[in-house]
């Protein structure tokens, strides 16, 4: 029997959440209020606040920074950050034991960068809104890669867990799946999506895709199913468990969250509760579900 749940409680940021990785106990929460907040989600305590230096705005006002993602190499304290910068550029830090380092300056390299990931522990995955898919050496300050595989506007990448494949998505509806370490198109991913992607989640070689045509799109790239839910409104949001068992996407426009079985199509569960448009959906284990949006409230669910 289908029912809804509502979240077991919630965290506040400083600001709007955008980005958030979680490790273990450990909540890393990009804002746009120029920091990272870093939570125990379990015992609802905020740890530190990762602060970025306060930019200037059209009319030369001081103002906090947008950070647009984050990503955390595992079991180091080491964090790759997307910053808003001068003129809209963005500026690209690492945040290694405390210590921030610029790694891109938004003034002087004047990059349109909308999403960075770790490959490796000196070497990060960078997207462009240009759809510019690059791979940056860290310590050879060089990169090994640049490749634009359509022309349309890109939307989103992630990786998937093992870090051996990307997957892609733009205004064109299509994913491409890309060889992280040669940046070599492996495969295309189409016929579910006749809009823009706003949004991915892999794992498992399981891809879900966020659409702005109200369809939660799934390619199971093992047994080459594929197919699409329907939801009522824009999707702007999708998460996927770690087996690819589960996935969810945000339904409707009360931002609900739907969390079905990939391989039978069926819901388990609805989420009520989130307050504003979704930004994220993170699986954290087959009990919990942490979610965010356009808004200060972190929500925690049993799902």
């Amino acid at each position: 029997m289908l029912f809804a749940k509502n979240p077991e409680y919630s965290l506040l940021a400083k600001g709007a959440v955008y980005s958030i990785v979680i490790e273990n106990d450990i909540l890393y929460a990009a804002t746009d209020a120029g920091s990272i907040d870093v939570f125990n989600w379990k015992t609802k305590m905020l740890k530190k606040n990762i602060s970025f230096p306060m930019i200037k705005d059209f009319m030369g006002d001081e103002m906090a920074p947008k950070i647009y993602s984050i990503d955390k190499w595992p079991n180091k304290d080491r964090i790759i950050a997307v910053t808003q910068g001068k003129h809209g550029f963005r500026n690209i830090f690492m945040v290694d034991n405390g210590i921030r380092t610029q790694i891109f300056d938004a003034e002087k390299d004047k990059m349109m960068i909308k999403k960075a990931l770790f490959f490796a522990e000196d070497k990060i995955l960078l997207a462009t809104l240009g759809n510019e898919i690059m791979l940056y050496d860290l310590q050879k300050k060089t990169f090994v890669y640049i490749k634009q595989l359509s022309t349309s506007v890109f939307s989103d990448f992630t990786i998937n867990p093992e870090k051996t494949l990307l997957a892609t998505a733009d205004e064109s509806g299509i994913i491409h799946i890309m060889d992280a370490l040669s940046g070599e198109l492996v495969e295309e991913l189409r016929g579910q999506s006749v809009d823009n992607i706003y949004q991915l989640a892999f794992a498992n070689n399981v891809v879900v895709g966020a659409g702005q045509d109200r369809r939660a799109v799934v390619y199971k790239r093992t047994t080459h199913q594929a197919y699409f839910v329907e939801s009522s409104f824009l999707i702007y949001s999708v998460g996927i468990s770690d087996d690819g068992k589960y996935a969810a996407f945000s339904s409707g426009e009360k931002n609900n969250i739907q969390v079905f079985n990939t391989s039978t199509k069926k819901t388990k569960v609805i989420l009520e509760g989130q307050r504003s448009t979704l930004t994220q959906i993170k699986f954290v284990n087959q009990e919990y579900m942490i979610t965010t949006s356009e808004d200060k409230n972190i929500m925690v669910w049993k799902w």
